[in-house]
């Protein structure tokens, strides 16, 4: 009896069985090669250097079946992920997420670490307290103050006569030892002293107490 090929399920009459049968050209021949047609057409070719054409093979769509698959929440590290590597025209290769881990780690600092005992899981404030700093707004009392000295001796300064406003400047300063140019007449100091052609009358000319007057020629 008639049978079919495995793969492209072409008819095959057994001569024995089938001898007596009429020759249709349809089933026995036409449908036959149909079938070889068609797989022949499915069939990619080899270019030149061995390797299938681009416009033979198939679109490879990836978007729906990744879109599509099953997540995941939480890699292992020997899960991996497709990567096109541009250095290797453009091929297919997987990276192990204990790689991208490891690469991540030398751009971000670890959830894990902590400032001053606060976790870097959110942002986070330092106060003074937190470094051992003293608040902006404290103060410290004299004695409160170590290794200040015990005395604190003027360094080594001058002052223009301008500056001088108030007390005794010396003879040997430049001044007259006195606090007032009218001293009393029994005090021994040095006095202010007039010189002039008006003549003095005692009694009735205007001097001043203390003072010496010259009249002269």
């Amino acid at each position: 009896m008639a049978s079919y090929t495995n793969h492209l399920k072409l008819l095959k009459k057994d001569p024995v069985a089938d001898g007596a049968d009429t020759f249709n050209i349809d089933t026995m021949l036409n449908d036959n090669w149909d079938k070889v047609d068609e797989a022949v057409g499915k069939k990619a070719n080899l270019g030149p250097d061995g390797k299938v054409p681009a416009e033979q093979l198939p679109e490879m769509d990836y978007e729906a079946p990744l879109k599509d698959a099953a997540l995941k929440d939480a890699p292992a590290d020997g899960d991996s992920f497709p990567l096109i590597d541009s250095e290797a025209g453009s091929v297919t290769k997987r990276v192990l997420w204990s790689r991208v881990k490891e690469l991540l780690g030398g751009l971000f600092v670890p959830l894990t670490r902590k400032i001053n005992n606060k976790a870097l899981s959110a942002d986070i404030s330092l106060t003074a307290s937190d470094v051992g700093a003293a608040a902006a707004s404290h103060s410290h009392g004299w004695d409160a103050i170590t290794g200040k000295p015990s005395a604190f001796p003027p360094s080594a300064h001058k002052h223009g006569a301008g500056d001088i406003t108030s007390g005794t400047l010396g003879v040997a300063r430049g001044g007259t030892g006195q606090t007032t140019l009218t001293p009393a007449v029994d005090t021994v100091a040095l006095r202010a002293s007039y010189a002039g052609t008006t003549d003095l009358t005692a009694g009735s000319s205007a001097l001043t107490t203390g003072a010496l007057y010259f009249v002269y020629e």
